[in-house]
């Protein structure tokens, strides 16, 4: 279900964007601590721009590399989620997939990555935070 990365966040490098407003920034600075390559969707990124800018903790939830969820100096939590569909429709092509030539693995592979976010951001929404 991922981790967190807690203290007050005081820099967001240089972004790429790429495919559906997912933003690569080159290096995030939090509590003092230098992270690279983390992505994070159009609605999240909003609110990493509005923590850059504040005083206090912030705290991102983050899975592998994709940040899902923040919460502002403010206290409000907001979560990134899609639907799970597509990741259910790629895991079973996966297992399909799987006698030719491995194809099926890199499927059930990035179906088990998207499914893990949405339990995380699952999680947060229990807890009160806000969809974006």
């Amino acid at each position: 279900m991922g981790y967190k990365i807690t203290g007050e966040l005081t820099l967001l490098g240089d972004a790429q964007f790429g495919p559906n407003g997912v933003r690569q920034y080159a290096v995030i600075e939090i509590g003092g601590n230098v992270y690279s390559k983390f992505r994070a969707p159009a609605g999240i990124n909003t609110y990493l721009q509005k923590a850059v800018h504040g005083r206090g903790p912030t705290t991102l939830y983050v899975e592998g590399n994709f940040i899902y969820g923040v919460t502002t100096p403010e206290g409000k939590t907001y979560c990134w989620k899609k639907e799970p569909i597509g990741s259910f429709f790629m895991m079973l092509f996966g297992i399909i997939g799987l006698p030719f030539m491995g194809i099926g693995l890199i499927l059930i592979i990035a179906a088990t990555k998207e499914l893990s976010i949405n339990g995380g951001s699952n999680a947060l929404l229990r807890n009160g935070a806000i969809r974006v």
